[in-house]
């Protein structure tokens, strides 16, 4: 198959010795299984990171084809309206205000671009758990595409309740908090704040 074909390729430049082992040996653990769409893509999230079959927003298309969604393409069109859109985690950030307050720009991306979700410092309040996601997000807000394509939160939701609740994790809203680049939960630290209970993780921060 294409896999061994390319890393015998990349093998051949190597000075391993244990090269045919080593494909020997992940030849025997092939499997004749057939796996759907939903659990090749589960697994790839699993082990890499991210999904390589399938665009995550490929699963919500019914959703992202509703009467009322604008994608990023159309941002221009609708610049200074209020307008609904759904995206999926790129990356965060979050900054203080003049006045010491804690707001938050999520980059997303649909399938047709990328842009800005701001949540100035009122909207991060009440959305700041939800922010730490990989969503899909739901957001609703005003566009503000004269030079980048921004959209300015006041509803922010994530598509899939039980999806949210696995990888979501408390955000503060305070103003003490280390470095400005925020990434989700991974599944090891979900596994153990599960594992370690309520109490235990109580005394951990005292």
């Amino acid at each position: 198959d294409i896999y061994f074909k390319h890393k015998k390729l990349l093998d051949e430049s190597s000075t391993d010795l244990f090269v045919n082992e080593t494909i020997k040996l992940e030849k025997e653990i092939t499997t004749d299984r057939e796996f759907s769409i939903e659990e090749k893509c589960t697994y790839e999230y699993e082990y890499f990171g991210y999904m390589v079959s399938r665009h995550p927003l490929q699963f919500f298309d019914d959703e992202i084809n509703s009467p009322g969604i604008i994608r990023s393409s159309e941002m221009r069109l609708h610049h200074n309206r209020r307008a609904k859109m759904i995206g999926w985690y790129m990356t965060s950030k979050r900054i203080k205000t003049s006045k010491g307050e804690i707001m938050k720009f999520l980059s997303l991306e649909d399938m047709s671009g990328t842009f800005e979700a701001v949540l100035f410092p009122k909207s991060y309040a009440l959305f700041a758990e939800l922010t730490m996601s990989m969503g899909p997000y739901l957001v609703e807000g005003k566009v503000d595409a004269l030079e980048t394509n921004n959209i300015i939160v006041e509803k922010l939701s994530v598509l899939t309740v039980e999806a949210a609740k696995s990888i979501t994790q408390k955000d503060r809203t305070d103003t003490n908090f280390f470095g400005d680049v925020e990434k989700p939960a991974s599944l090891e630290e979900i596994v153990l704040v599960n594992a370690l209970g309520k109490e235990k993780l109580i005394k951990a921060y005292l």
